[in-house]
């Protein structure tokens, strides 16, 4: 059938969700370049209705892809010093002073929370490495809080007391993680008492 001169469509013409016509029912032939028409049945009665075509004329936007969540990740520094010289970093330290590990977490996201815990190990060898082979653990500082009141948080370890001998040794931290890091280990860091 032809409505206005033009053809009939084959099949109805869903409308999809325009605004304009979404209360429409669908519509069975298209009046014009803007319009399209509904036939319905009452009875003996045939009726149309005419409404804008703009389903068709405007298809519905395809959504925009959420993007994928950009993954946290977590960097640890840490530090040797030298309480007894106002908290110096070094690598070698004389005999007799009182030494500390800090630990830095910074996060890509929010400000780490969790624990470290800190290893102190002597390298019995005599090697000035990491080498855990006949490394001799001196102490142990576990669950360490983080303080997270900026990013990077940091955590510090007990002070220990070092003996009157030349030595190699070597600090380790490991970060608990939490709830947006992973557990993370820290570097090893050597550190030598050269002899007299």
């Amino acid at each position: 059938m032809a409505i206005g001169g033009s053809s009939s469509t084959t099949g109805a013409l869903d409308l999809g969700n325009c605004t304009n016509c979404a209360t429409s029912p669908q519509a069975t032939f298209i009046a014009d370049a803007t319009h399209a028409v509904a036939e319905s049945n009452e009875g003996n009665n045939t009726s149309y209705t005419t409404f804008p075509l703009c389903s068709i004329l405007q298809p519905s936007p395809t959504p925009t892809p959420t993007p994928a969540p950009i993954p946290l990740f977590i960097t640890m520094t840490t530090q040797i010093e030298n309480t007894t010289n106002n908290n110096q970093p070094g690598t070698i330290f004389p005999t007799g002073v009182i030494l500390q590990d800090r630990a830095f977490l910074k996060g890509s996201g929010p400000t780490p929370q969790g624990t470290i815990t800190f290893y102190h190990y002597e390298n019995s060898l005599g090697s000035p490495d990491c080498s855990f082979v006949g490394a001799k653990l001196l102490n142990i500082w576990t669950n360490v809080s983080l303080d997270s009141s900026s990013n990077p948080a940091v955590a510090i370890t007990g002070k220990t007391n070092l003996r009157d001998k030349p030595q190699h040794s070597f600090f380790l931290a490991e970060y608990s993680g939490d709830a947006n890091y992973p557990f993370t280990k820290g570097p090893c860091e050597p550190y030598t008492i050269p002899a007299n």
